[in-house]
This record gives structure tokens, C-alpha cells and sequence, in this order.
């Protein structure tokens, strides 16, 4: 079974080939704010946490919390348990992660 540093490590090699994009790995740590996604980052304009899983681990309380003040904040989060998943994720936003047109 892949490992979560595995997943990361696809996943982020992926997400840095996107263009208009930032993204941030997250290392958790005592002084680090609990509950953030494992990969954060912004396109186009839009917030953006992939919270990364394997096997049949699953998010914690405060992981959800998280998620969904992100989400209540306007941001888009992707529990992922696969690069096919993130992909997919991030192929069907499309219409949210497009350039912003200004005048």
C-alpha cells in the first residue's frame, strides 16, 4: 500500500505542472495550527486544500472543522485518497479555476 508521503509527493509533483498556481505542503508540527489540509494552495484566484489519505484512514474532528471553515470561506477542499482524485477534482472546477478576466 502506497504511503501518505508517496501520495504527497505524486500529488504535489502533479499540482506544480498547473499553471496559475501556488502550492504549499503543509509539515505539521506542535506550533503548526491543527487541522490544516496536507497540501494548500491557490488558482486562479481560488483557495485550495487537498486533504491527502490511504487505505481507510479517514479525516479527524478537527480536520472537518477545518474543512469547513474553509469552505464556508469561499475556498474548495478535496479529501483525496488518489492523484486520479485530485485530477478529477481539479478537472471538474474548471469554471472556478479559470483566470479571472478584468476590464
Amino acid at each position: 500500500m502506497p504511503t501518505e508521503k508517496n501520495l504527497t509527493n505524486t500529488v504535489m509533483k502533479y499540482l506544480k505542472t498547473l499553471d496559475h498556481s501556488w502550492w504549499f505542503k503543509v509539515h505539521g508540527s506542535p506550533l503548526q495550527t491543527a487541522g490544516v489540509p496536507d497540501i494548500i494552495g491557490c488558482m486562479h484566484g481560488q483557495f485550495i486544500g487537498f486533504e491527502l489519505k490511504v487505505g481507510n484512514n479517514k479525516t479527524s474532528k478537527i480536520q472537518d472543522y477545518v474543512i469547513q471553515k474553509i469552505r464556508e470561506g469561499g475556498g474548495a477542499v478535496c479529501i483525496a485518497y488518489s492523484k486520479k482524485e485530485v485530477v478529477a477534482f481539479i478537472t471538474a472546477h474548471q469554471s472556478i479555476f479559470k483566470p479571472k478576466v478584468t476590464p
